[in-house]
């Protein structure tokens, strides 16, 4: 398997695994693990998991601002910007282009400081 399909996978991961019903960080964390000795895609996989706890975040909040009913509003425009930008970074990482920046992510892995 080469190492672009590998970052590819990478970047599909969160968005596949959601479709499961599972939590999207498991997919990058997988695909991490995985791919361990592969330094570009341990550490591509470490920017997806940190994107993904962000995005999470987000839409906890979202969630919790459904009380107050601002939230309606936001849940569902958050679900479709997280959408689009996930297709965005899936197509620009299979044309080999890794430097996608999400929008709204918190950097707690201190992947963007390098």
């Amino acid at each position: 398997m080469t190492q672009n399909t590998k970052l590819t996978l990478t970047a599909a991961s969160g968005l596949l695994i959601s479709l499961v019903s599972l939590p999207s960080v498991v997919g990058p964390l997988i695909c991490m693990l995985v791919w361990n000795d592969d330094a570009e895609v341990a550490m591509f996989a470490r920017r997806c998991i940190n994107i993904q706890i962000s995005w999470l975040i987000w839409g906890l909040l979202a969630g919790v601002a459904c009380f107050v009913l601002i939230g309606f509003i936001f849940l569902p425009l958050l679900l479709i910007a997280w959408l689009v930008c996930s297709i965005i970074d899936i197509a620009k990482t299979a044309s080999g282009d890794t430097s996608f920046k999400f929008p709204l992510t918190i950097d707690f892995l201190g992947v963007e400081k390098k």
